[in-house]
């Protein structure tokens, strides 16, 4: 470390010392003090002159030196404190996740008077819980896309739809029995670093069949606010088949 790199140290530290930088004023002053009192005989001039008790150079240098790095101790801890603060203003999340089931069932929608279940596609819910690894403030999920392979055969999956083709809510009744209602364009909220947030996040895939079992390669994008996909996948998971009912 450079001469010139070390006294940028000690300043940036003395800068970042809120409670400590005056302590380290006072003993600095002492020790000059201290100094100009043990110059004074040399130059013929009496000391008594200042009307304050001499006190004693190795005294004054210690009390100097213990000042000057409780200074440096606190300053360097608040200047790290700060730049990681900064690195983290500026960081880039990286998400993690797991995907721990999936559901799919026939969509219903309401035409005029009628109702109607749409057998041709499905609805998808999956249930993930998912994290950040860097350690940021808490940072969104800007989409999510969903891609299924069933039998060698690609699916994708859309948040969003018309109205026609499905409501804007849907109760979602599991063959087990148990009930659960999701909320269509739902999200994880707020990703935040090394804490999982869980959640149902539902979408509508064409020409997907749900009238049987099936075993699925699922894989989740989440997309970040810089559009960078972060993906959370699950083979061979199977697809708990339900019903649902839609409502607008």
């Amino acid at each position: 470390m450079s001469i010139f790199t070390r006294r940028q140290y000690v300043q940036e530290c003395s800068d970042h010392a809120r409670r400590t930088k005056l302590i380290g004023w006072i003993a600095a002053v002492i020790a000059v003090f201290s100094i100009v009192q043990n110059i004074l005989p040399f130059v013929d001039v009496d000391p008594s002159l200042l009307k304050f008790p001499k006190i004693p150079l190795p005294w004054a240098l210690a009390i100097f030196l213990l000042a000057f790095l409780v200074v440096v101790i606190e300053g360097g801890f608040n200047r790290a404190v700060a730049k990681e603060a900064e690195a983290a203003t500026h960081a880039l999340p990286d998400f993690e996740g797991k995907i721990m089931e999936a559901f799919v069932c026939i969509p219903g929608h309401m035409e005029g008077n009628g109702r109607f279940s749409d057998s041709r596609n499905s609805l998808v819910i999956v249930d993930v819980a998912a994290w950040n690894k860097v350690n940021m403030s808490a940072t969104s999920v800007a989409e999510y896309r969903l891609e299924l392979k069933v039998n060698d055969q690609s699916y994708q999956g859309r948040m969003s739809w018309d109205a026609n083709l499905c409501t804007q809510r849907a109760f979602f009744n599991l063959l087990t029995g148990g009930a659960r209602t999701v909320d269509m364009g739902s999200s994880l909220g707020d990703l935040i670093y090394l804490s999982a947030r869980r959640g149902l996040l539902m979408f509508y895939v064409t020409d997907l069949s749900s009238e049987a079992d099936q075993i699925a390669d699922l894989s989740l994008a989440l997309v970040d606010l810089v559009c960078k996909e972060h993906f959370i996948t699950a083979n061979h998971m199977p697809l708990i088949r339900g019903r649902t009912g839609c409502f607008i």
